[in-house]
């Protein structure tokens, strides 16, 4: 589907074979109840225990608008469906954990949350609704996700997932979205760390809009069971690429912003994407050393096929940086990056890192702005052009005695049906280059035509 994963077919099924368990259906329990019970009147879940935990939850849930776990307390061999009904809460302040057969599965106007509440090993699935998560550590291998959002009852909309320690599993939350729609989602304020698959997921989200991801940490990401396509920090994705990019294919109207990522092989991951935001990344150590056999670039922010967007204020210290390119359908380039804005980044490396810059543009009436960018330690490249290309107060310097930039127009790359050969205009304004050997070559105030 991108330039490194050429078939993106082959990464949707891969996850689906690894999310059977969570693929299971049952019949939903749907009750009603008043609303007129404060949190301080709920009761907790140990006046209902009398030996089996999934009758405790069930006959709690039928009887209270909210149900406690108390500090101090651990539901243990949770290995059942708890289907949580509508306008229900589960405040867990203890700790909940199975062996990876449990689930809670929300559907309506449900909320979980906590005061250092920990799952272990057990998943939650959001089905439909307007569920509101927060305030819980969740952990565990024995499944994809720890939070798989489907929508397959019906559709989602407010979702609120926020303030969550994720750790010690494979991915954490995974959004499924090719057959069910999700408007309005808020994931926020949350740390993710020693995992091995991707951090946040959001695949095929086609019939999807206004999400925000902001404010988190993400930490040790190594997909050491080598499989591919693992271990990204947060990726998003479309459907099939199509340089038209009709809107019921693309993954649109999203901001990713305040993200800080430490030791991973990829940050931020967009494959056929329109009109979003990435904003205000700190990144440290992204590198090839991790997930050695995922079939991932290694990079800060890697955007494939795209178009319409701003990537700003990117800050990278000891690793790879940014890669825009083209879509890969079946072997072949496809929907060549345009129209959009990179600006405010800085790289710096204390030795030389594979990739600083890399932007494969193209398409008549496209144009894309790059400036206030400086790399050390990496090299900038520029694939075929747009209509518009304008480079502004740049400056690259390597750390060996190679070229710092390079601006291409290869006649026999195969991409360079997305160049515009006649017609493009190239502004180049205070751009810079250096080596290891001090060779400076300055651009100055250059108009192409």
């Amino acid at each position: 589907m991108i330039v490194f994963k050429i078939k993106s077919i082959t990464r949707r099924d891969y996850i689906k074979k690894n999310i059977l368990l969570l693929l299971l259906s049952s019949p939903y329990i749907k009750k009603t109840y008043s609303k007129n019970q404060t949190i301080n009147e709920s009761p907790s879940i140990i006046n209902y225990y009398k030996g089996d935990w999934q009758e405790a939850f069930k006959t709690g849930l039928n009887d209270s608008d909210c149900i406690i776990i108390p500090k101090g307390t651990t539901c243990d061999n949770f290995n059942f469906e708890l289907h949580v009904p509508t306008n229900k809460k589960i405040i867990i302040n203890g700790t909940v954990c199975g062996n990876g057969h449990g689930r809670i599965i929300l559907n309506g106007n449900n909320q979980i949350t906590g005061i250092h509440g920990v799952i272990n090993d057990v998943s939650i699935v959001i089905s439909g609704g307007t569920p509101y998560i927060s305030n819980l550590e969740l952990s565990g291998y024995t499944q994809t996700a720890r939070i798989y959002i489907d929508g397959k009852e019906n559709e989602i909309s407010n979702l609120i997932i926020d303030n969550l320690y994720i750790h010690d599993c494979n991915y954490g939350i995974l959004r499924q979205g090719k057959n069910s729609k999700l408007v309005k989602a808020q994931i926020t304020n949350c740390i993710f760390k020693n995992m091995k698959g991707d951090a946040i997921e959001w695949n095929v989200a086609v019939n999807d809009e206004q999400i925000l991801i902001a404010n988190h940490n993400i930490e040790n990401i190594n997909n050491t069971a080598q499989k591919g396509f693992w271990g990204i920090g947060i990726g998003l994705s479309g459907a099939h690429y199509d340089n038209s990019y009709p809107i019921n294919k693309t993954v649109k109207n999203f901001t990713i912003e305040n993200i800080n990522g430490k030791n991973l092989r990829q940050l931020i991951h967009v494959e056929n994407g329109s009109n979003f935001i990435i904003r205000n990344i700190t990144a440290k150590n992204i590198s090839d050393n991790f997930s050695t056999n995922a079939g991932l670039e290694s990079a800060t922010i890697a955007v494939y096929g795209s178009q319409n967007f701003t990537i700003d204020k990117v800050n990278i210290e000891n690793g790879n940086g940014i890669i825009i390119g083209f879509g890969v359908n079946h072997g072949k380039y496809i929907s060549a990056p345009q129209n959009f804005v990179l600006s405010n980044v800085t790289i710096s490396n204390e030795k030389q890192m594979k990739n600083g810059l890399k932007a494969s543009l193209g398409n008549k009436g496209s144009f894309a702005t790059m400036r206030d960018i400086d790399i050390k330690g990496a090299t900038l490249s520029i694939l075929n052009k747009p209509e518009s290309l304008t480079l502004t107060n740049i400056k690259v310097k390597t750390l060996d005695n190679n070229e710092a930039i390079s601006i291409l127009e290869n006649k026999n790359d195969p991409r360079n049906k997305f160049n515009v050969s006649k017609n493009n205009k190239m502004t180049i304004i205070n751009v810079e280059e250096s080596n290891l050997a001090g060779k400076i070559n300055n651009f100055s105030s250059i108009e192409h035509k």
